[in-house]
């Protein structure tokens, strides 16, 4: 096929480390498919929801030229080791010409002109975008004409966002600080005003009409791999086997649930499904019944909110329409709330006094300094986990505190608003954002999200549910951190300071001396390939040394391209910011006595005669020891991890086996306690859930 050009449009927007390589693929597919034809494009999961301009670009090449007609979202069990989250987009191309996109602009400039759309495509598009977004025509007429002064959106329930975002603006401020704009007469500041203000809801606007008459025909496929991994096997029909001489894919059922070689047209399974969509038909396919669902493309994109990326879920977005007694509020507007991000802490700067530290366990304190970032304490403040598990804490009025960058602070200047009432709304939208590691909780995504607040009493009302769950929780929390000082205290005791060794043990290296640090997998297992063995990702441990071994997977599949352990192993997590939450635990009850999990762990192997787990385990539970360890992190930013190295040059006074059997003894007899109050408090969040979900969802 010639083609018109060979110019890539988005390798302007690609860094220089070309980590987003695969958003020209889409570009390229637009190039070369021909009107009306049709694509499958295998990519990372990323070009659905990455906020980076690369990514964002990319989703309106696809949203500009595509119909989206179904997507397929695998599991990590697709690519063996990779672990890469992918995704299958399968595309077909506008019927062209007339362009879409030029009949889209047309529809835009119709609407914007406030012309009598009666008897066109337009008013069909204005009408739909209008229920999508819950507005009134009366109401977008009129902001359309811009007859109105800006500040007299800033109670309107949609249009409030707009007039945050304006007044929070950098533009804004700089000019009302003008000496020269202050000159001006009060009709000449408002006219200036008014028309910046028209201009972002104008340009914003009219972008989200124009990729909302791109979609809101379209209906998507969307198919989800199983998470379980016997299933996951099931649904590929193949699954990979790691056995010395034998690597590689292991067909068990050729085209699984995916497809039928022999029979391409018909049949019980993805392949139906997908090619009935592109005859504008629904297919059923009982095997894939807990697998697939139907959706309007427009409902997978949030057209709610003024920064509009793009972004395409795999599930409804959300819309969320005032109801009767409550008002939307952006956590933008800058009248209603303050948010903002702390600076990092160095080790030199982490003393035993002081301001206490909040790193991304927001409910831990992660140290004590005498600097000071924050000057107010007046009102309360609501802590955010920027990395890792999603974390919501409220500390109140007059604690002084002082935030990481790992660390995001919300406060609240609405005195209509409970903060209280705003930290439990933050945390269910953390939720339902998918907030973690993978996708930080970063503070323009935290600033992107809106709330429903009902009236102050109501608020009360709701906050009173939580008040006596709440007060267990904290009280089975207080009670954990109780037993852990007792086991440290009793540590202290028998060891001593582990760096100053006062009781003058032989000193030892304690990646070499004191254990098998990151022991080899056997070369063969007494299990067959199909048996199952625990499975360890990182949120499955906690700071308490719990480690929820309940996951399981079938052997063949995890023995290549994951961390290896067995019965009594220590696991200490070696990236940030889980060295921060203390991250770790002592392997036990592990399915047939073996456990595999993520490459983000270092695996402690006591050393018969010499060390024992609890003795391992609680040296690494060391906060200076977890802090020396991060300082000496290697790597790229984001990418840093706890080396071998700083494992293996770290020195300790080893007591003999005697003492630490001693310690050994008591430190189990306390984990048995913490387990039972693990037991309650995992009963008391669940019930803490369903009044999240009744109140908030």
């Amino acid at each position: 096929m010639k083609l018109t050009t060979n110019k890539l449009n988005l390798l302007e927007y690609i860094s220089n480390n070309g980590q987003e390589i695969e958003t020209l693929f889409v570009e390229r597919i637009a190039q070369l498919l021909k009107p009306d034809g049709i694509a499958a494009v295998l990519l990372t999961s990323t070009i659905l929801n990455k906020d980076e301009t690369s990514y964002i670009k990319s989703r309106e090449v696809l949203l500009q030229n595509f119909m989206i007609k179904a997507i397929v979202q695998l599991g990590s069990k697709t690519f063996s080791a990779t672990n890469f989250s992918t995704v299958i987009m399968f595309l077909q191309k506008y019927d062209e010409p007339p362009k879409r996109t030029d009949l889209v602009s047309d529809s835009v400039a119709a609407i914007w002109k406030n012309e009598d759309l009666s008897g066109w495509e337009d008013n069909e598009i204005l009408s739909s975008y209008l229920e999508k977004i819950g507005v009134t025509y009366d109401d977008y007429s009129n902001m359309v004409s811009g007859l109105l002064d800006y500040i007299e959106w800033e109670k309107h329930s949609y249009f409030k966002q707009y007039y945050d975002a304006f007044v929070s603006s950098t533009e804004y401020a700089k000019k009302t600080a003008q000496k020269t704009f202050k000159k001006l007469s009060e009709d000449e500041q408002l006219e200036w005003l008014n028309q910046r203000f028209y201009d972002l809801v104008e340009s914003r606007e009219k972008e989200k009409i124009y990729y909302y008459s791109l979609v809101y025909k379209q209906n998507t496929l969307i198919i989800l791999s199983p998470k379980n991994v016997k299933e996951q096997e099931k649904f590929l029909g193949y699954k990979w086997e790691g056995r010395k001489g034998h690597e590689g894919i292991k067909i068990t059922n050729p085209g699984g649930l995916l497809y039928d070689a022999d029979n391409s047209g018909d049949g019980d399974n993805a392949s139906v499904l997908i090619h009935s969509m592109y005859n504008n038909e629904r297919a059923e396919a009982p095997s894939l019944e807990e697998c697939y669902y139907y959706l309007r493309l427009q409902d997978m994109i949030d057209f709610g909110k003024v920064q509009f990326t793009k972004t395409i879920k795999t599930s409804k977005v959300r819309t969320k329409k005032p109801k009767e007694g409550y008002s939307l509020y952006s956590l933008s507007s800058k009248t209603d709330f303050e948010s903002s991000i702390g600076k990092r802490v160095l080790q030199s700067e982490i003393e035993e006094k002081g301001v206490p530290v909040y790193s991304a366990n927001i409910f831990d304190v992660f140290g004590y300094t005498s600097k000071s970032l924050l000057k107010d304490f007046k009102s309360p403040s609501i802590l955010w986990g920027i990395d890792g598990d999603w974390m919501v804490n409220v500390l109140p009025s007059q604690t002084a505190f002082y935030p990481t960058d790992h660390c995001g602070v919300l406060r609240v200047k609405n005195k209509k608003i409970l903060p209280e009432y705003v930290a439990l709304a933050l945390e269910v939208e953390g939720r339902y954002e998918d907030f973690s590691r993978n996708y930080r909780a970063s503070l323009q995504r935290v600033r992107d999200l809106s709330i429903l607040v009902p009236d102050e009493e109501v608020q009360k009302k709701i906050l009173a549910k939580f008040t006596g769950v709440d007060k267990s929780i904290h009280q089975s929390l207080d009670k954990l951190q109780a037993i852990e000082k007792e086991i440290m205290d009793n540590f202290l005791e028998i060891f001593g300071d582990i760096y100053s060794n006062p009781k003058h043990f032989p000193t030892k290296s304690f990646g070499v001396e004191c254990c098998k640090l990151n022991p080899e997998k056997p070369s063969s297992f007494a299990l067959s390939d199909d048996e199952e063995v625990s499975f360890v990702q990182m949120p499955s441990v906690t700071s308490n040394g719990i480690v929820d071994a309940t996951e399981t997977r079938v052997l063949s599949a995890v023995r290549t391209g994951y961390t290896y352990f067995e019965e009594n192993d220590v696991l200490f997590a070696k990236i940030t910011p889980c060295m921060e939450n203390g991250k770790g635990g002592i392997a036990s009850k592990l399915k047939n006595g073996i456990g595999f999990g993520s490459t983000e762990f270092h695996v402690l192997r006591p050393i018969a005669g010499v060390s024992n787990s609890f003795c391992l385990y609680y040296v690494t539970m060391f906060k200076r020891f977890r802090s020396d360890a991060e300082e000496n992190m290697t790597g790229a930013s984001g990418h840093k991890r706890v080396q071998e190295s700083f494992l293996n040059n770290f020195m300790i006074g080893l007591p003999s086996i005697k003492l630490q059997e001693k310690f050994a003894d008591y430190a189990s007899k306390k984990s048995a306690e913490k387990m039972v109050i693990t037991i309650k408090l995992n009963q008391l969040n669940q019930k803490r859930d369903k009044l999240l979900h009744e109140y908030f969802d």
